[in-house]
């Protein structure tokens, strides 16, 4: 993980798991998902509201596991990082 990239992560974890999982996982992945599927891939009727509620809602649970995996990953990543650099800190005598 980079330091820029460590930064931003300092940044976007700040703001809570929760946001970002609603953020990245529903809204940036979910949402696009469902209207590309339902609407483009499934041609499903504007008229069908209960396969569109349904899709909505199937693509909402996979936006929320999506998130979540998303966020788990990243804060691996993240607190390898850190724990990398604590022998560094402890060697230059930080």
């Amino acid at each position: 993980m980079t330091p820029k990239n460590r930064e931003n992560w300092e940044a976007t974890r700040a703001k809570g798991r929760t946001r970002f999982i609603l953020v990245t996982g529903v809204l940036g992945w979910g949402l696009p998902m469902f209207l590309f599927m339902t609407f483009w891939v499934q041609k499903v009727s504007v008229d069908d509201v209960g396969s569109i509620a349904l899709s909505m809602a199937l693509w909402a649970v996979g936006g929320l596991g999506f998130g979540y995996w998303v966020w788990r990953v990243s804060e691996k990543k993240y607190l390898e990082a850190i724990e990398s650099e604590e022998p560094n800190r402890r060697t230059n005598g930080s």
